[in-house]
């Protein structure tokens, strides 16, 4: 993946540096056709355009590649971030497609993770077991028989706002609650899908991008004065 990143990075370079040519030409061309129309006698008044030219064409060369940069950065972002979203969209139809196909070793899953949560929190008395309605039908009859079996005061009920799997133990007293949405849990993986993406970018991509393009940028202004002196002694 390092590798391709780097890849993109050099394909966008390559961009800007195609850009940047055309903008140099175009103001090449812009000058040559001031100077063919003026005299000796303006020597001095050329040179004043000459400087102010010069900086002018740097201040614009340098103002593009910037923005340039700036764009590159965001779209590498933008593919960062629409991985992960994929990734996290991936994994959740593969849970709920796992769920499908061993539907009786996820319950079992769910009664131990409950019997777990309510041991460790010497928890007693109400609790409400919120899952969605299509979990809720599901598991109509057989889960409840063994939640009941840990706890006979656990109500099964389905959630006021519907999610895509999993469920929520909810303490009435103590207002403790064992969240096992699957959104929970794919939520808790964003700062180590971050981190990976983050190690596989490893800011090589930007700061090649910027060491290089600051490189060319410093080389076609050096052109650009040249050239004009060139003309200049003509």
């Amino acid at each position: 993946m390092r590798a391709q990143f780097r890849m993109l990075g050099d394909l966008l370079l390559e961009n800007a540096k195609d850009r940047i040519l055309e903008m140099k030409k175009s103001l090449l061309l812009e000058q040559a056709k001031i100077q063919a129309n003026l005299k000796k006698k303006y020597r001095e008044r050329v040179n004043r355009m000459r400087e102010d030219f010069v900086e002018r064409s740097n201040n614009l060369i340098n103002t593009r590649s910037s923005e340039l940069l700036l764009e590159f950065k965001e779209k590498f972002i933008k593919l960062k971030n629409d991985l992960v979203r994929k990734l996290k969209q991936n994994v959740q139809e593969r849970m709920e497609e796992k769920i499908r196909e061993k539907f009786d070793e996820y319950t079992a899953f769910m009664v131990e993770e409950i019997q777990i949560f309510i041991q460790e929190h010497g928890l007693s008395g109400p609790m409400h077991l919120i899952l969605n309605s299509n979990d809720r039908k599901a598991f109509k009859g057989n889960l409840e028989s063994q939640i009941h079996h840990i706890n006979e005061e656990i109500t099964i009920v389905e959630t006021v706002h519907e999610s895509k799997g999993g469920f929520i133990l909810f303490h009435n007293e103590s207002g403790i609650n064992l969240d096992m949405r699957f959104s929970t849990i794919l939520n808790t993986t964003d700062e180590y899908l971050e981190n990976t993406f983050a190690n596989s970018f490893d800011n090589i991509n930007f700061n090649e991008v910027e060491m290089k393009l600051a490189h060319y940028v410093k080389h076609e202004s050096k052109e650009i004065e040249n050239y004009l002196k060139h003309q200049e002694n003509e």
